[in-house]
């Protein structure tokens, strides 16, 4: 009963940490996701034929 009581604990201790280890695995910082938005931005200004300095100015406006 004594190991069945510990190893329960155990298990339980080892599931609570997997959501926060997943946590630290998929954080990205704020500079990743601005970077991934300018990306994003000039992707799609090139796909429609568009300088993406212009779009960015006059989203801004």
């Amino acid at each position: 009963l004594v190991k069945l009581t510990g190893a329960g604990r155990r298990l339980r201790e080892s599931a609570a940490e997997v959501p926060a280890s997943l946590m630290r695995q998929l954080e990205l910082r704020i500079d990743d996701l601005e970077h991934l938005r300018d990306a994003v931005q000039a992707f799609v200004a090139s796909l429609c034929g568009k300088d993406t300095v212009r779009s960015t100015e006059n989203q801004e406006a």
